[in-house]
């Protein structure tokens, strides 16, 4: 705009001013004669001057304003962040210590008492029980180094030490310091940690270069009460005790509780309040009309920290990863507008539950409660892959895949064939395993037949890949069987 076109402008006054302070004085001119309309006969120019001041006040209360925002900003990232974590229950790691541990809380916890002193020179933390351990109520905690420590060694893992007895009734058994150059292989491509793959070298001593070892010793002074708690109260109270998801997802309760009140009151002034008194059905429509605006303000939350994804965003950009035949070209719509993230986002979103330590930890290791037969009646206990007999099942499935729109000549419907792969454990002390006994069985549940057996490396050969004269010999019945005879047939077999 010229700058003679601005009517409260006064342009003998610019050699007074730099260039950009000038560029900032019409920019306040075209915003103030537009809001009041002004010619430039309108008013006098005493109350012109005053009207200009009134607006410059409420400017610099919005830059205070947007200042608290920035600031509140990063407080809802954080705690939305957690409890999106808590209600991700296939990926929420467990430390069974004792007591039941998040391992996210004790990893932020430890990061933040660490970032007191040192908060340049430790990168990753990783916190993980030991299964060897003469402690069953203990952790270790793995140290990434980026650069040298400011405090001591010592004195920082005894401050750890009494921080998780304190908060979590815990034990931290050892520290490991290792830089962070030597633990690459444990780190995935977006920045995650192998926690039990780590965990695993720790205790096969795999781990050969190590900076510095701590180990609590005579810190430990007996075993610790839990009063009958099997879940840390740390871990599970506060911003874990409210998982966000759409799966129970309250937007009354989310937008007047969670959202800051200032951003409420910004938001809600752009809807029609005449609109709702006019609906048929205003309590829906209010409703509607909150999950917009909740929308919007997770779309600025983004736009500050682009990292992070609102509720509605991960459910719609799965939804259209899924269900949607063009979905690059949808993406590029709804991320354009805010409404989902970007298409290679949803992709790492997906991505990030088949992590091979979540695959190892969720398959082998996590805990889960489970109902059986004893020889001592029904009993529930937790308990995972690793303390069963474990069972490969291979399932041969074929399902219909429909395509709306198929391509010319292609058909509406094709069979897809899949190969499904369980993984399924025998309790040791079901009643199933417990009758198998080999010939030397000497009448006791607990006979010698039940010991472990250690299989060292040599052993594979022998027990897994050599056949003994039995299996020769049903083998060679089989075959028999099979054939009648005709080694042409046996060929044919498929497999």
């Amino acid at each position: 705009i010229p700058e003679q076109e601005i009517v409260t402008l006064v342009v003998e006054h610019k050699s007074n001013f730099t260039s950009s302070e000038w560029k900032r004085i019409c920019w306040f001119e075209i915003s103030f004669s537009g809001d009041f309309k002004l010619k430039q006969s309108d008013l006098p120019c005493e109350e012109v001057l005053e009207l200009q001041y009134c607006k410059y006040k409420s400017l610099l209360t919005l830059v205070y304003c947007s200042k608290k925002w920035v600031r509140e900003s990063e407080t809802q990232i954080q705690q939305k962040n957690l409890r999106y974590q808590a209600s991700d229950k296939e990926n929420q790691v467990i430390i069974t210590s004792g007591q039941g541990h998040i391992a996210i809380i004790l990893d932020s916890d430890i990061k933040s008492l660490i970032d007191i002193y040192c908060p340049d020179s430790i990168g990753h933390i990783v916190c993980f029980d030991l299964t060897k351990s003469e402690n069953v109520n203990s952790v270790c905690v793995v140290l990434f180094q980026n650069q040298e420590l400011e405090v001591s060694f010592d004195d920082l893992c005894s401050r750890i030490f009494y921080m998780l007895k304190r908060r979590h009734n815990v034990y931290l058994e050892s520290v490991l310091l290792i830089k962070t150059e030597e633990l690459k292989d444990f780190v995935s491509e977006d920045d995650n940690v192998y926690r039990f793959l780590l965990r695993d070298s720790v205790e096969t001593k795999q781990l050969k270069k190590i900076s510095n070892v701590w180990q609590s010793g005579a810190l430990i002074d007996g075993t610790l009460e839990y009063e009958g708690d099997i879940q840390c109260q740390r871990c599970y109270k506060g911003v874990l005790s409210k998982p966000l998801s759409t799966d129970n997802f309250n937007i009354a309760q989310e937008w007047y509780l969670e959202i800051p009140i200032e951003t409420q009151v910004l938001l809600e002034n752009s809807i029609n309040k005449d609109t709702i008194r006019r609906h048929k059905d205003p309590d829906s429509f209010v409703k509607t009309k909150l999950e917009k605006l909740y929308s919007v303000y997770d779309v600025l939350l983004n736009l500050h920290n682009k990292k992070f994804t609102g509720v509605f965003q991960k459910s719609n950009s799965s939804k259209l990863l899924i269900e949607y035949k063009s979905v690059g070209f949808v993406f590029d719509i709804t991320s354009a507008v805010g409404a989902t993230s970007s298409l290679s986002q949803a992709e790492n979103q997906v991505k990030s539950g088949t992590c091979k330590d979540l695959c190892y930890y969720n398959t082998y290791l996590k805990d889960n409660s489970l109902s059986y037969q004893t020889f001592n009646g029904e009993i529930k206990s937790f308990v995972n892959l690793r303390s069963c007999h474990l069972i490969l099942m291979l399932d041969n499935l074929v399902r219909l895949q429909y395509i709306a729109d198929p391509n010319p000549g292609e058909h509406r419907s094709k069979q897809l064939c899949t190969l499904p792969i369980t993984l399924q454990g025998l309790p040791l002390d079901s009643t199933i395993t417990q009758v198998w006994h080999l010939a030397m069985y000497n009448g006791n549940l607990n006979c010698s037949c039940k010991q472990p057996v250690l299989l060292k490396k040599d052993d594979i050969q022998r027990v897994l890949l050599k056949t003994d004269q039995n299996e020769k010999t049903m083998y060679t019945q089989f075959f028999n069987l099979m054939t009648f005879g005709y080694l042409v047939l046996w060929k044919k077999l498929p497999g």
